[in-house]
């Protein structure tokens, strides 16, 4: 689920490339399954940003959930949504957003598989989006301490030299390298 196109596609995704579903899980239906009206369809409707970013409108789909309250989407959203949030802002290249998003999975879920690997995203936020190589150096570090040995590690490690390049810390690169 976490290896292939989705982290080793440079930068953090194509523009206009599809978020991936996790394995084993059918595409979420984009509203509600089974017919409804008034009062009732607008409570089990999907929202709009989750609606436009399963449609690959991901710039749209950012816009829309900040009218929405992104904050509070932050705050109450379910691990998937807060996950499809995060792909969707990274592949609008909203580092912040994404950021965010990203950092409320960590904090939210703290103990998941989930939060493990948004520190590695992250890193790639950081370096390819924000234009921060020693922020991204950190959140590297910080996802090879926490998984060592996780699906992500050999890459994590050499985007950790490569954020040390960037960030001038040739030294501290060759040292991973070692």
């Amino acid at each position: 689920v976490f290896s292939g196109v989705l982290f080793r596609s440079a930068p953090c995704a194509p523009t206009g490339a599809r978020p991936p579903q996790e394995a084993g899980t059918p595409d979420e239906a984009p509203a509600a399954a089974v017919e409804k009206t008034g009062e009732e369809e607008k409570k089990t409707a999907a929202p709009p940003w989750k609606i436009l970013a399963q449609e690959g409108k991901y710039e749209e789909a950012v816009e829309a959930a900040g009218k929405a309250g992104f904050e509070q989407i932050l705050k109450t959203a379910s691990q998937p949504d807060l996950w499809l949030l995060a792909d969707t802002a990274r592949y609008a290249r909203d580092g912040k957003k994404a950021e965010k998003a990203l950092l409320a999975i960590r904090d939210r879920f703290a103990s998941s598989k989930r939060a493990k690997i948004a520190a590695f995203l992250l890193g790639r936020v950081e370096l390819e989006l924000n234009k921060d190589p020693a922020g991204a150096v950190a959140w590297f570090t910080t996802y090879l301490q926490e998984d060592p040995g996780g699906p992500l590690a050999e890459e994590a490690l050499g985007r950790l030299i490569n954020a040390c390049m960037k960030a001038g810390r040739g030294e501290q690169a060759k040292k991973h390298a070692r």
